[in-house]
């Protein structure tokens, strides 16, 4: 479960740099 909790984290994170990069550009 903890695995699953860190992945979503980590994807989560992605999503958020990668808004925040096209949003900036």
């Amino acid at each position: 479960m903890l695995s699953a909790v860190c992945c979503l984290l980590n994807a989560g994170i992605l999503f958020i740099y990668l808004t925040v990069t096209c949003t900036q550009l």
